[in-house]
């Protein structure tokens, strides 16, 4: 029988530690967490990296660059789900 260990990619040990499925913050942490995007300029750098990954034309420094902006965007999700999660649980039902 396969044992499956378990995945300790940064990603996935943050969905642990954020539990995104838990609505357990309050309205006003949920609400400022939302506010939090990504700049007007990296959103234009991750579209031109975007645009260079398609066209296969990264250099190694870009491809790390492109990771980077990854990682982070996968950050603000967890942290915007949760923030929609709490607030769907504080509405009265």
């Amino acid at each position: 029988m396969e044992t499956k260990t378990p995945d300790y990619g940064k990603l996935l040990i943050l969905t642990r530690a954020i539990q995104p499925e838990r609505g357990d913050w309050s309205v006003e942490t949920a609400n400022s967490f939302l506010t939090m995007r990504v700049a007007p300029v990296d959103c234009d750098r991750m579209h031109a990296l975007a645009r260079l990954a398609q066209a296969g034309k990264l250099s190694p420094v870009e491809e790390i660059e492109i990771e980077n902006y990854r990682q982070v965007t996968g950050v603000l999700t967890l942290l915007h789900a949760k923030a929609l999660v709490s607030l769907a649980a504080a509405k009265p039902g």
